[in-house]
């Protein structure tokens, strides 16, 4: 029941054929703005650009790529990819709306035509860093680790200062096993950018796989420190306590993370295991049934609300539970801790 971070890219296409247009400078500068300004106000500003008739289909692809990277910092992905698709049409040697269209297909699970996308976008820009880790990501998401690792490495070799593709080429070996690899890519991410919390909670769980539960609770006290709104660092961390046995800390922390995403599942199937080991079946049991209401898939809650109900005198109600969560993946021989 652990939590992993991914980073992706986005692409700005820079506009220099704007500044001609002296009407509009303020809405110019703000379309043509760097990833991080506010979404909102790039999508209005590139949204006035694209109503003023004023500007050629090149540079008005321009404006499509850059509303649509707005849209997708704002989690609305099909205006965010009807963009792409339209600066794609109006000019289609636009490395950007490629890179930008696949990465928000694989945002969209459309791993495939996501993966698609990338070849077009590296012919057109093969320098580009982006492209390739975004394709990465694609990959491993089909379960392809070794093309994922292969994309992340060509990224590095283009961009050695790339914190994100290290990271997740990190995140690719993790899925493959092969922790120590994936210790020293998380390493180099830190090493690159100290401050990436990411790299840090993604280094903690690779300590965790290795059972160095020490290292792994530093490691995730160090996100936290980065990034202490962000429920996940809790979480890992409180399994990184449960597994040394440490079940109050381990509870403490997914107390945390709950007040920071009530609706976060795994911190209420982790603290409801917690309470099974100090034998609060009660509790347990009530964490388990949210985990579940909230994702039905948490066969880890399933299974542990089982064993909360069998323990609380519902043998009927606990052994139909334990069944289903087998009939679903859980193995009685999964670490329910580790």
């Amino acid at each position: 029941m652990r939590t992993a971070r991914s980073v992706i890219a986005l692409c700005i296409a820079a506009m220099p054929g704007f500044a001609a247009a002296q009407s509009l400078p303020a809405m110019i500068e703000a379309c043509n703005a760097s990833q991080g300004h506010a979404a909102r106000q790039r999508v209005e500003a590139c949204s006035a650009i694209i109503r003023s008739g004023k500007f050629d289909p090149a540079n008005l692809a321009k404006a499509y790529v850059n509303r649509g990277v707005g849209f997708a910092e704002l989690d609305d992905y099909g205006r965010a990819a009807a963009d792409f698709e339209q600066a794609a049409r109006l000019d289609a040697h636009l490395a950007p709306a490629f890179t930008n269209r696949g990465r928000i297909r694989a945002e969209m699970k459309d791993y495939d035509r996501a993966i698609y996308d990338y070849p077009h976008a590296i012919r057109l820009a093969p320098g580009s860093a982006a492209a390739f880790t975004n394709r990465g990501l694609a990959f491993a998401a089909k379960g392809d680790y070794d093309a994922a690792i292969t994309d992340h490495s060509r990224a590095l070799a283009l961009a050695p200062g790339y914190a994100a593709a290290a990271n997740n080429r990190g995140l690719a070996y993790a899925a493959q096993g092969r922790f120590d690899w994936a210790i020293r890519d998380y390493e180099l991410a830190l090493r690159i950018d100290p401050g990436d919390a990411a790299a840090r909670t993604n280094l903690g769980l690779a300590y965790a796989a290795k059972r160095d539960y020490d290292r792994a609770l530093d490691a995730h006290g160090q996100a936290i420190a980065l990034d202490p709104e962000s429920a996940a660092p809790f979480v890992n961390r409180g399994l990184a306590y449960a597994a040394k046995q440490d079940f109050a800390r381990a509870i403490a922390d997914y107390d945390q993370a709950l007040r920071l995403e009530p609706d976060n599942a795994a911190a209420y199937t982790n603290r409801g295991l917690a309470r099974v080991a100090g034998r609060d079946y009660a509790q347990a049991l009530a964490d388990f049934t949210a985990a579940l209401a909230i994702d039905e898939t948490q066969v880890f809650a399933l299974y542990g609300r089982g064993l909360a109900r069998n323990a609380l005198g519902d043998v009927a109600g606990g052994t139909a539970d334990i069944r289903a969560a087998i009939r679903r993946g859980f193995r009685r021989d999964d670490r329910v801790f580790e």
